[in-house]
């Protein structure tokens, strides 16, 4: 049987990136710095120590770091200016494995430029220069693009194709409280984050292309097209990305993109005889355990990697808030040191995070069985009927379920918060202590999310749940809420990037 054409052009696509590797390693190389390459490198590791994103985010997020400080948009595009682009690139590691020929900056070059163009035509056109939201949205988009010259996303954007084709006849989003105009387009963006794991700056590349088809290489009059439409273009890709989305809906959405990871990996690995394997039933199956138990391993091995950083950046970082806030405010304040609350909020955090660590598992057996029916569903495509699946979403589409249930949560929200302050209260905790606990804790909470995210990353099966799951469920989201907010912040203190 025929594969999908999606698949063969993910195939295709694998080829292409491959042979432009290839291409791309053949060149005279850029060279820079081993002594400045070795400083940037120690420095974006410890600015990175409690960031848990893909190599891609954390690499597009360096990228933008590096425009901003430099004010791209306000100077002169010039060869020189990025080629040190790119070079802060390759010192601080973030294109580790990829080729990087000397050729490369003038691409970076002509990206950059175009961009700046935008902004030159829009202030003559408007007589002022963007605001500061349009400018954030245009370094982010640059930032994608100047990732995409780096490293080769062909087969990325085949992979999310792939899936998009897949998805979209299944009608999962019918009745999700969704506008029918809109299912394709909020399909597409559910597949990139359940993929590719894509940020909203992401996704708004992706957008921006699609409302400016000619922007990858726009003529002269082109440019005041767009600096017309920029304004309406960031409001339309910021509505689409604020589409409210079943958590239920995307939870499925993700689950259904795994196999696609899994489909990508087997070609990655031998784009030339990817065909002939996927087309093999037997074959297939050998493949696919193979590939799955590797990731399993690989997923391990990341897990007790994070685990270890987490709970020592934790454990410093909570030491260093005692010393420098809890301490010197009930010596001066207080008059006297409970050491007993300054110790537990210096051992509960990593402590606690140990504790929820240790219970993540992956049911392997069951879990490959799983992925090899779901593999073979996407290569032989059938009516798969997802009529009960989609029952589940259309009761939360509607206004009034959704206000009462935002409402609830805001009640448990402060029943949570209460309990816990009463409870430290009675510890003997004075108020620094319990902002200084109750911030770590939310934070603890948020970051154990995300690792237990990593240790299902590929698990499609529904895994087993006690009788207090939904207890533990409605008493976390406070927390969980909390904590995402304070989590990017606490990143940024991180207590190594203060001394260097």
């Amino acid at each position: 049987m025929a594969l999908p054409q999606s698949i063969t052009q993910l195939v295709a696509a694998h080829v292409q990136d491959r042979k432009r590797l290839e291409h791309s390693g053949a060149l005279p190389q850029l060279s820079v710095s081993r002594t400045a390459s070795a400083m940037a490198k120690f420095y974006e590791m410890v600015r990175n120590s409690l960031e848990y994103e893909e190599d891609h985010l954390l690499r597009k997020r360096a990228i933008r770091r590096v425009l901003m400080r430099m004010g791209i948009l306000r100077r002169e595009v010039t060869e020189q200016l990025a080629r040190d682009v790119v070079r802060e690139m390759i010192w601080a590691n973030y294109v580790a494995g990829y080729p990087i020929p000397e050729t490369l900056p003038q691409y970076v070059q002509k990206s950059l430029a175009k961009y700046r163009k935008l902004v030159v035509t829009y202030i003559h056109t408007y007589g002022h220069r963007p605001d500061g939201d349009i400018a954030r949205f245009i370094y982010s988009l640059m930032a994608v693009e100047v990732e995409r010259i780096l490293v080769p996303h062909s087969a990325q954007d085949m992979q999310v194709n792939a899936m998009y084709t897949f998805l979209l006849p299944m009608q999962l989003f019918k009745d999700a409280g969704i506008e029918e105009k809109n299912i394709a387009l909020q399909t597409y963006i559910a597949s990139h984050r359940a993929l590719l794991k894509s940020d909203n700056d992401i996704i708004s590349y992706y957008l921006f292309h699609n409302a400016l088809p000619h922007w990858p290489n726009p003529p002269a009059d082109y440019y005041q097209f767009a600096a017309r439409q920029l304004e309406r273009i960031v409001r339309d890709i910021r509505s689409q990305l604020g589409v409210y989305i079943n958590p239920k809906l995307t939870h499925e959405v993700v689950r259904q993109g795994i196999p696609f990871k899994i489909i990508d990996l087997i070609v990655r690995d031998n784009p030339a005889g990817a065909e002939a394997v996927l087309d093999d039933s037997g074959a297939l199956d050998e493949k696919i355990e193979a590939v799955a138990t590797d990731e399993y391993r690989k997923i391990k091995g990341k897990l007790n990697g994070t685990i270890i950083k987490s709970i020592i950046y934790l454990f410093i970082t909570k030491a260093v808030f005692a010393l420098l806030v809890e301490v010197p405010y009930e010596h001066f304040v207080l008059g006297h040191i409970n050491y007993f609350t300054v110790a537990v909020n210096v051992i509960f955090p990593p402590v606690m995070l140990f504790m929820i660590a240790s219970t993540f598992s992956i049911p392997v057996r069951s879990n490959t069985a799983k992925l090899k029916e779901m593999i073979h569903t996407i290569l032989n495509p059938t009516s798969v009927d997802m009529s009960a699946i989609r029952k589940n979403y259309a009761d939360m589409g509607s206004p009034f379920l959704r206000w009462a249930f935002r409402l609830f949560n805001l009640l448990t929200f402060f029943a949570v918060f209460a309990f816990i302050i009463t409870g430290l209260l009675l510890l003997g905790f004075n108020i620094v202590g319990i902002l200084v606990f109750l911030m770590f804790l939310t934070i603890i909470m948020f970051v154990a999310l995300r690792l237990r995210r990593t240790a299902t990353e590929i698990v499609v099966v529904q895994q087993s749940r006690s009788v207090f799951s939904p207890f533990l469920d409605l008493v976390s989201v406070p927390l969980l809420r909390i904590g995402r907010g304070l989590s990017d912040t606490v990143a940024q203190l991180n207590v190594f990037i203060i001394f260097f």
